[in-house]
This record gives structure tokens, C-alpha cells and sequence, in this order.
């Protein structure tokens, strides 16, 4: 009845309501479900956020009389930490979609008709097609190498960089900003 293209929020929503209306479903997903909010954007930078709040009000404790001795970071364990939040939500959703009968399609999708995409070989048609693609981060030309990254690769790091030059004032550079 229903193949939603995209598991992120969007889409992953939209095919547990169909399911649970009754409806025969498929979702394809090319990376992992949850989407660049869960995978690569909100999620992940709040866990960090969060990890940096504690840090700086543990530096500042003796404003309020308290002493810490010794304040300090891994940025390896933050790192590790944050993944982990993000694996424990991803099993959620996965969890959610088998339970609701979902048919999960790992591959991406290239349309051959109206009512028909072809994943890795294999076609799948649905009388309703839904495309639920999300977004990427964009790279500005010129400013290329391995020493300039997007936030995915920031999130990636397992160490914290020595220096960091963060281009543009949106959410995401904001909250890198006060991370790091």
C-alpha cells in the first residue's frame, strides 16, 4: 500500500501510522533510520551540548562553594557516550518498525515508474509512494581537504581538535561553537 523512501523522522513516522492503520509497508533507508536529526544533527550534538554544560559547571563549581579538584575531559568517552545515546534511540526505532510490521529495504532508491523504485536489483512497487529523502550537510567549493569537515565529520571525531574555525551562525554552528 505504502513505500516511504527516507528514515528519518518523516518518514519512519509516516510508515509506523500507516502500519498501524493497516496498511502494507515498506521503508527504504540507505544509511541508518532515525534520519540526520537522530544520525548526524540534533541528537548526537545535544549529547555533546550536554557533556559541555556539565564540564563548564564543574570548572565554575567554587562560584557556588563547592570545590571539584582536578576537572577535566576524555573526549574519547564523550565521543563514546554520544554514540551510545544514538545507538540506544536507533534499536528504539528499529524496534518500533518490526513491531508495527514494516518492511525494511536497505539500499537507495532510483525511481523506474510512478509506482515503482529499484533498490540494488530489486523493484519494489506500492500504490502510494512516499518521498521522505531529508537532507545533507553542503560543502562550499573551494574549501576542500581533510582538515575541512562538515558536521558529520566533526561528529565523527573521536578526539577534540586542537583549533577549530567554524563557518556560519545557524543552530548547527552555534551548537559546535558551544560544545568546543
Amino acid at each position: 500500500d505504502l513505500l516511504v523512501l527516507g528514515a528519518g523522522p518523516g518518514g519512519y513516522v509516516a510508515a509506523l501510522y500507516a502500519a498501524r492503520q493497516g496498511m502494507k509497508t515498506a521503508l527504504v533507508e540507505r544509511d541508518k533510520v532515525g534520519g540526520t536529526c537522530l544520525q548526524r544533527g540534533c541528537i548526537p550534538t545535544k549529547a555533546l551540548l550536554e557533556a559541555a554544560e556539565r564540564y563548564e559547571m564543574l570548572r565554575k563549581a567554587s562560584r557556588f562553594g563547592l570545590s571539584a579538584e582536578n576537572v577535566g575531559f576524555d573526549y574519547a568517552k564523550v565521543a563514546g557516550r554520544k554514540d551510545r545515546v544514538v545507538l540506544r534511540l536507533t534499536k528504539g526505532i528499529e524496534s518500533l518498525l518490526s513491531q508495527a510490521g514494516v518492511a525494511r529495504v536497505q539500499g537507495t532508491a532510483r525511481f523506474v515508474d510512478a509506482h515503482a523504485v529499484e533498490v540494488d536489483g530489486q523493484r519494489l512497487s506500492a500504490r502510494n509512494i512516499l518521498v521522505a529523502t531529508g537532507s545533507v550537510p553542503s560543502r562550499i567549493p573551494g574549501f576542500e581537504g581533510e582538515r575541512v569537515w562538515t558536521s558529520d565529520e566533526l561528529l565523527e571525531a573521536k578526539a577534540c581538535p586542537a583549533a577549530l574555525t567554524i563557518l556560519g551562525g545557524g543552530v548547527i554552528g552555534v551548537e559546535f561553537a558551544s560544545v568546543f
